[in-house]
């Protein structure tokens, strides 16, 4: 990568990964990472490193962005007025400018003897150290840990839970940090593991020997490995280039995490301290300040002040070996709270936990840019609008949606540049969920960066929608179908598997698709496209899946187009089919229903020739009164005992309605211009005061509604199966909501539609 802004980042951490991969948003920016070791280190598993569970490193190529430069070197001084770093190799790196990430280590114990005979683990070197000195000690070796937070107490249970007897001694208090109810809990869970536990007024170490622990209160403990995991430290690197740091040593900065000293200069991680209160020491708080740090940057480049940092912390996790727990909750001033789990839930909670931050930033490496972490609290502070909306978002990344669509629309990306496309297809959807009428509306998501992250402006956005064409519209829904089999599957294992149609109280077997269409008016500033009228009329059709209200597919037609265009049909049922997954797909029932506009023989005739390629399918569909099936109807009528009550949607008896099947009574040259063995059966209903009469039903003083279904006797009485049909109905409501959303855009041409309708298509998906 090449550009004329150099950003060098000192230190390979969490934070300093997170800022080198979000600082590559910019095609302008060439980021330079500065580590002294090859590999990363995931430092929230060293304790699984001693015990052997985990190795605890992962390679740099799997989580920094192609647009990092990494460079294995150890930066020995820092000068600012000259603006470049001093490597240990001898050489140095210019920078404009430079985010100090170096993180936290062991800190000097300044006890007697523990720099000689006690094993710190704060490092991946001192870790692998300690893992040979476990290996190599016998199995009745006595083990101690020093330091009742965290870290010791996740030692302290690895090495215990491997059979090893092992002493913690806590100090003043056994996890300081921890709310009692959750210090309890620790407490009876180390007591599990047969971990003996010390605190107290005399459980202070004063020094440490070969073989030995003495305590402040005149206690000796024999040891055979002592292992101190007793407090954090931070480089001496700031106080050796001359910046002002706080007593502990980390780099002074304001609220945007700018040094006091040069506003070239950005700090994060452990090693800054905002306004002289830094967070605790950790990965949690390593992330959300490694991501403002790059913003910082970003927004002085761009000549712009840059946000105060206003995350909290929420929880603190503790493993207790590989089978339990304690997942303690915060308040934002990161002080624990009463409330916590533990036992296995809290280790699968840890796990996820340990996962998450190589997630966010391989995430980041391929997205740059990513949306920032939100907390909910309910303190007031940090209130923001329009939050809902950024759960739909969130949905789309969760599914693997914004991936998918990054994947298929690649091919517009002229050049590497700060928005992934997916991730502005998404934003554009999410505006419009969110009551947007057009591209300018993305304002909404882009004045909220705190909330929805980076957004694409309005031309960057437009190049990529007028760039879609039929190939990426396939490409969009490929990403889709993907995306909508993970979530499927989530949805299973969850909750046992998808939601039932319903009709008449009863569940209806399978899936369940509603095909309607629908006029919209679009408004256009002038007409360029010979397909579309003036008044700018379309007319899509729409499949729904009535079991989760999904928008499976859609086709945008203009307004002139034939309501019962029998392509038009099978084209949206299949684009529809190819949403399902397999397993649901092949083997399940699935119920097409339409009104008379899909009551034509190709269509019935399609949904009739899918069973032949293993999917069950049939087809209940509206039929217009003709003369034929009006006379039908006349001969049922003088028959009053072939006429039975209708069902309502609870499955009660509907008042003044009766359905009566009249497939016997239709000639056979009507019959054959429909699939074999198909039903006809007629619904007739007193119309409410005022309603619209034809000249038949007022001569009957009836209306009557036919509809046609291919599902054979033995699935339902024609009661059930006309109530079924009438729950079409439902659709309606779905289309009005789509169309509400497509109206307002603007709408130069046909081609331009499509896109606009796979928008708000998309809409319904989210």
């Amino acid at each position: 990568m090449t550009g004329n802004i150099d950003v060098v980042v000192i230190g390979g951490g969490y934070a300093g990964v997170m800022a080198a991969n979000r600082l590559t948003q910019r095609d302008d920016v060439a980021v330079t990472l500065i580590n002294p070791r090859p590999t990363f280190v995931e430092r929230i598993r060293l304790h699984q490193l001693v015990g052997g569970s985990d190795d605890a490193v992962v390679e740099f190529q799997e989580i920094l962005a192609d647009g990092v430069r990494l460079m294995v070197d150890t930066v020995t001084r820092i000068d600012a007025a000259e603006r470049s770093v001093t490597l240990a190799t001898g050489g140095t790196a210019g920078y404009d400018y430079l985010i100090y990430a170096v993180g936290s280590g062991s800190a000097d114990p300044r006890m007697p003897g523990a720099a000689e005979f006690a094993y710190p683990i704060a490092s991946l070197e001192e870790a692998q150290r300690l893992r040979s000195i476990v290996d190599d000690a016998p199995a009745a070796a006595l083990v101690t840990v020093v330091g009742g937070g965290p870290l010791g107490i996740e030692t302290a249970a690895e090495l215990a839970e491997l059979g090893r007897r092992v002493t913690l001694v806590c100090g003043e208090q056994l996890g300081p940090y921890l709310h009692s109810r959750g210090r309890r809990s620790v407490a009876k869970g180390l007591s599990k593991l047969s971990v003996t536990v010390l605190d107290g007024p005399g459980a202070k170490v004063t020094s440490v020997t070969r073989d030995a622990v003495r305590l402040s209160d005149g206690r000796e403990l024999p040891s055979t490995v002592t292992i101190w995991s007793a407090g954090f430290g931070v480089p001496d690197l700031a106080v050796r280039s001359g910046l002002s740091t706080d007593a502990v040593g980390r780099l002074l900065t304001d609220e945007t995490l700018t040094s006091v000293d040069d506003e070239r200069v950005v700090a994060t991680g452990d090693a800054a301290a905002p306004s002289d209160l830094p967070l605790r020491m950790s990965c949690q708080a390593a992330l959300p300040l490694g991501s403002h740090a790059a913003d910082t940057v970003l927004s002085w480049i761009a000549g712009e002040p840059p946000a105060d940092f206003r995350k909290g912390i929420a929880a603190m996790c503790v493993s207790l070996g590989r089978r339990a727990g304690v997942f303690q909750f915060a308040h934002w001033d990161d002080t624990a709270m009463r409330l916590h789990l533990s036992g296995r839930l809290a280790a699968k909670l840890k796990e996820a936990a340990c996962k998450s931050p190589v997630k966010q930033l391989v995430d980041e490496a391929h997205k740059p840019g990513t949306r920032p972490k939100v907390t909910v609290s309910a303190d007031g502070r940090g209130v923001v609008g329009h939050a809902g909306a950024r759960l739909l978002a969130d949905v789309a990344d969760a599914a693997g949606l914004t991936r998918a669509f990054g994947r298929a629309l690649a091919g517009l990306r002229q050049r590497q540049g700060r928005h992934d496309p997916g991730r502005v297809a998404v934003d554009v959807a999410v505006m419009l969920a969110d009551g947007g009428e057009a591209i300018a509306d993305l304002a909404v998501l882009r004045d909220q960066a705190q909330l929805f992250g980076a957004v694409a402006s309005d031309p960057t956005a437009w190049r990529l929608l007028s760039d879609m064409d039929s190939d990426v519209l396939a490409r969009l829904r490929a990403a889709r179908a993907q995306a909508r089999e993970l979530a499927w599957a989530q949805t299973a294992e969850t909750r046992g598997g998808l939601p039932a149609s319903l009709a008449a109280g009863l569940l209806v077997p399978g899936l369940v698709f509603d095909l309607d269409a629908s006029i919209v008016i679009c408004h256009s500033q002038g007409i360029r496209d010979p397909d579309l009228e003036e008044d700018v009329r379309l007319q899509p059709v729409f499949c729904f899946l009535d079991n989760t209200r999904e928008a499976l597919s859609g086709l945008l037609r203009a307004g002139r187009a034939g309501s019962n265009t029998t392509a038009d049909h099978i084209t949206v049922l299949d684009q529809a089919l190819e949403q399902i997954p397999d397993e649901h797909r092949y083997g399940t029932d699935i119920l097409i229903r339409s009104d008379s506009a899909g009551c034509t023989y190709g269509f019935l005739a399609h949904v009739r020739s899918l069973r032949e390629h293993g999917m069950n399918t049939f087809f209940s569909v509206g039929v217009a009164v003709t003369e034929p099936i009006r006379e039908a109807i006349k001969q049922a009528i003088d028959h009053p005992e072939w006429w039975v009550p209708a069902l309502d949607t609870d499955g009660d008896p509907r008042e003044g309605a009766e359905v009566c099947e009249i497939t016997g009574l239709l000639p056979a040259e009507l019959r054959a211009n429909y699939p074999e063995d198909t039903r006809f059966i007629v619904r007739r209903e007193k119309p409410h005061p005022g309603a619209q009469l034809s000249l038949f039903d007022s001569i009957e003083g009836f209306r009557h509604q036919v509809l046609a279904t291919d599902s054979p006797p033995g699935n339902g009485s024609i009661q059930y199966l006309e109530a079924r049909h009438r729950a079409h109905a439902r659709v309606e409501t779905r289309v009005s909501q789509c169309i509400h959303t497509v109206r307002p855009l603007s709408c130069p041409s046909l081609s331009s539609s499509r896109v606009v309708f796979w928008l708000f298509r998309k809409r319904c998906l989210l």
